[in-house]
């Protein structure tokens, strides 16, 4: 086991040591700015984690949510593809926050904001096998 910047050990090793370092804010990642919740009941949606790893993996999401609170097996993957692909990633205090912020009575751990089409250049990615 390897120590995450002086942090406490994990067992998962490097793998999670970028997604941790993220989590806790030392990697670029904004936290709740005013009016970025608001956009979630306005605007076309993604809710849930498969619902915004689809976006992502699909080229349609413009903005994604992720609660800290919820389970990192299930929102690692979508913060590693949000940093990959580059799309703006937006930490929300807890589940039942976000879940309220998109109109459900549920926890939600993750949320996206997402386009009507995907952009062509993600098409011409998906084609090409990128």
């Amino acid at each position: 086991m390897r120590e995450c910047s002086g942090g406490p050990k994990t067992p998962l090793g490097r793998a999670t040591q970028g997604f941790e370092a993220h989590r806790a804010g030392a990697i670029p990642g904004r936290t709740d700015p005013p009016g970025a919740l608001a956009r979630l009941r306005r605007e076309r949606r993604a809710v849930g984690a498969r619902q915004t790893l689809r976006a992502l993996h699909r080229g349609l999401a413009q903005v994604v949510y992720v609660a800290r609170d919820a389970d990192p097996l299930v929102t690692r993957p979508i913060v590693e593809l949000s940093q990959r692909l580059a799309v703006e990633l937006i930490y929300v205090d807890s589940m039942q926050v976000l879940g309220r912020a998109c109109g459900i009575d549920v926890g939600a751990s993750a949320a996206a904001l997402v386009a009507e089409e995907p952009p062509a250049d993600a098409k011409r990615q998906r084609k090409e096998g990128a």
